[in-house]
């Protein structure tokens, strides 16, 4: 399931505490995918979790700071789960979006700045053929997660490793 949230201020290099509170608990919930929306710059890559997309089309003044004239296409493999997400670096000109020349300071400014949101989250970016590449383990579903809670006997373990009362089931 694909969740994608309007939240946050706009203008913001990183998502607010309250922001990435509720990314995790849409993932509890079971959204295997959560793009949000509203900052008109791209932020970091976390868990299946794209904190803002940024803009694709731009018509704001240009903040030389933010660079929200820079922006990333995400392109996200699903099998049935996200397994890889890249990410093509864009430049915004007013109302009209071309991509980033590769070799171009545009695109090495979008690859070091994605890659280093990233990393604050703990999330490795490769580059393979101009694109930022994010590799996901294998997810897991909410279904899976409950199922390895199960204990032989069909009892949820909560903690107690005390075998269920055989004489007072």
């Amino acid at each position: 399931m694909l969740v994608s949230p309007h939240w946050g201020p706009n203008m913001r290099v990183s998502p607010l505490p309250y922001v990435r509170r509720a990314a995790g608990e849409l993932r509890g919930a079971g959204a295997t995918l959560v793009a949000g929306h509203s900052a008109h710059v791209f932020q970091g890559v976390e868990d299946q979790i794209l904190y803002d997309l940024g803009d694709f089309i731009d018509d704001y003044v240009v903040d030389m700071t933010l660079r929200n004239d820079l922006g990333l296409l995400f392109l996200v493999t699903l099998d049935p789960r996200p397994q890889r997400l890249e990410a093509i670096p864009l430049a915004l000109d007013f109302c009209h979006t071309r991509l980033a020349a590769a070799t171009g300071d545009e695109a090495a400014w979008v690859r070091q700045r994605f890659r280093s949101l990233c990393a604050e989250f703990g999330t490795d970016v490769a580059e393979h053929r101009g694109r930022l590449v994010i590799e996901w383990a294998e997810s897991r579903t909410v279904e899976e997660d409950l199922e390895e809670a199960l204990v032989p006997g069909g009892h949820v373990d909560n903690g107690d490793n005390d075998p269920p009362d055989v004489d007072n089931p």
